[in-house]
Order: C-alpha cells, then structure tokens, then sequence
C-alpha cells in the first residue's frame, strides 16, 4: 500500500500535480479502507470516490493513528442498489 501511494504521488507530480504529504497519507489511508472494507472497495470500483476513505478501525490502528483519515466532503460510501 505505501509502494502504491508514492506510485500515485509519483504520477501526479509527473503530471504537474505534485501531492501534499498530508493528501499522499489520505490516498494510502484510502488504499487501506479498500483493502479492508468490502463497502470501500465497492466505491472504489465504481469510481467515486469522493473523500477520504476509511479502514475499519481494527485494521492497521497503528498506522491509521499515525496518519489522521478525514474525509473532506460527503461521505464517500454509497447505498447499495
């Protein structure tokens, strides 16, 4: 997951975008909820992910303390259909 995230910080810096540490820290956090979270990973394949998503909170408490997760628009996680 940490590999993945400095991949996409990567591209985006190649594309003029360069990321923050604190948004490279909420893609990896991101990454994680996918990983983890069957309902994360359903937003992220559908492709809208709208804000920081979440692992559950027994997934990896050790890193999720060390990097904050907020989500900074609605919440990200849609009902299913």
């Amino acid at each position: 997951v940490s590999e993945m995230s400095r991949q996409a910080a990567a591209l985006a810096r190649e594309a003029g975008h360069p990321l923050s540490d604190a948004v490279q820290r909420d893609v990896e956090t991101t990454l994680r909820a996918v990983l983890a979270d069957p309902e994360a990973a359903t937003v992220w394949e559908a492709g809208r992910v709208e804000g920081v998503l979440t692992p559950p909170s027994e997934f990896g408490a050790d890193v999720v303390a060390a990097a904050p997760a907020r989500r900074t628009s609605a919440p990200a996680r849609t009902s299913r259909k």
